[in-house]
């Protein structure tokens, strides 16, 4: 959780609408004049310190110990980002059956919107070449989310996106993690035809 996401706004018409893992994406990051920034990177996290093709890229991390986990203390720090999309999808396992129900989530109010990130520039497990990547940032789901999953992205309101990107890293972790998960009655969340789940395309 999560590992896809739609993302056709700002993009090339050529452009794949259903992101996925490895794919290069736009994300926002603030430049040294303190301004956003758009910036395309890979979504697949590699720590500075990692060594080439020996480190496992990840594509989310946990809110609640970010700060504290070796992989994501030194980005939380000072390499934030935002991560655009229009919608995200999750599957929930469907009680009696080997199949899970493809969920499609978007939020009522918004046809974009953008989750927390951290990025990092680091050595490409499948290359080995130096490039910078992002992984999403999550959070415990709450309300009737969790009948989907028990993990949901740190979404951002318009005024959310300057404390995240901008704001001092105890201010900004503490003020997520007071204010909690999403609300589950301003997402939009649509039933789509079961698929196998992404499962085999995380990355560890």
């Amino acid at each position: 959780m999560c590992g896809r996401f739609l993302l056709k706004t700002g993009r090339s018409p050529d452009a794949v609408a259903e992101c996925r893992p490895t794919d290069r994406l736009p994300t926002v990051v603030v430049n040294g004049d303190g301004r956003p920034q758009v910036e395309e990177m890979v979504w697949g996290f590699v720590p500075r310190w990692g060594r080439p093709k020996e480190s496992e890229a990840v594509i989310n991390a946990r809110l609640e110990t970010i700060d504290e986990k070796p992989y994501f203390r030194d980005a939380v720090q000072s390499r934030r980002c935002r991560v655009p999309m229009e919608q995200f999808w999750e599957w929930r396992k469907i009680p009696g059956s080997k199949k899970k129900q493809k969920c499609r989530i978007g939020l009522k109010d918004r046809g974009v919107f953008s989750v927390a990130g951290v990025w990092e520039e680091g050595f490409d497990p499948r290359t080995g070449e130096l490039r910078r990547g992002f992984a999403i940032v999550t959070q415990a789901a709450t309300g009737s989310f969790l009948e989907i999953h028990d993990r949901i992205p740190v979404i951002l309101s318009k005024e959310e996106e300057r404390i995240w990107l901008g704001g001092p890293v105890t201010e900004a972790l503490a003020y997520f993690r007071r204010r909690g998960a999403w609300p589950s009655e301003d997402l939009l969340i649509t039933e789509e035809e079961s698929a196998p789940s992404p499962q085999a395309d995380f990355f560890v």
